[in-house]
């Protein structure tokens, strides 16, 4: 079956406590690969990195979907968007005083990007 549209989506937890899954959901598309991810309770342990795909192999329908993390720092919502036209885009909920976030973009085919999430402690805290 092909894959029309995918988002591979990496988060580097670069803070001093496990990320754990509170929820996770496709909206469009479907998992196709991850590391406990979309699984209530599963985790990302501290200075630790974990990936997650989605894909729609359905043609007008692209990828789209969202993470909800949490650890004793606070909540981090992601959601994803990957329209079958239209631009890649990354939302996210996170509190500045807990966290800092940024996000690297590789697009070597704009129908299947890979997003690098990092997060980690506020600058001036450890």
């Amino acid at each position: 079956m092909p894959v029309y549209r995918s988002v591979h989506l990496v988060i580097q937890n670069s803070t001093p406590s496990a990320l754990t899954v509170e929820s996770a959901e496709v909206l469009q598309g479907e998992w196709k690969s991850d590391q406990g991810l979309t699984v209530q309770g599963g985790q990302i342990p501290p200075q630790c990195a974990a990936s997650l795909s989605c894909a729609s192999s359905a043609l007008q329908i692209g990828c789209e979907g969202f993470l909800r993390l949490s650890s004793i720092m606070g909540l981090v919502q992601l959601h994803w968007s990957l329209p079958w036209v239209g631009a890649f885009s990354m939302e996210r909920e996170v509190n500045r005083r807990q966290f800092d976030y940024s996000l690297l973009l590789y697009q070597e085919s704009p129908a299947s990007p890979t997003a690098l999430v990092t997060l980690s402690p506020p600058r001036g805290k450890g």
